[in-house]
């Protein structure tokens, strides 16, 4: 179960035998802690194949996430700093 993200208390996960089988999607569940059954959303759609533990407003922002990303949330992001060159004029 590899990790691929996590923003606030939500872990992003794919499930490697699964991905066969399935169109592409993501298991998403709470990391705050104990066991928690994770939501699967489907990239193509953005619906739901199951909730999970997750309440409404906590689907809608993973919806608004793997619409941003493209469920590419696991692509690296710039680290603090890391601006593209200027080039100076003389």
């Amino acid at each position: 179960m590899p990790k691929i993200a996590v923003y606030n208390y939500l872990t992003f996960f794919i499930v490697m035998f699964d991905t066969m089988g399935e169109p592409p999607h993501r298991h998403v569940t709470k990391s705050k802690g104990g066991y928690a059954t994770a939501a699967k959303i489907w990239l193509d759609s953005l619906e739901f194949a199951k909730n999970g533990d997750l309440t409404q407003a906590e689907l809608t922002l993973v919806r608004k996430l793997v619409e941003k990303t493209g469920g590419n949330c696991w692509l690296p992001s710039k680290k603090p700093g890391e601006a593209k060159k200027r080039k100076h004029s003389n």
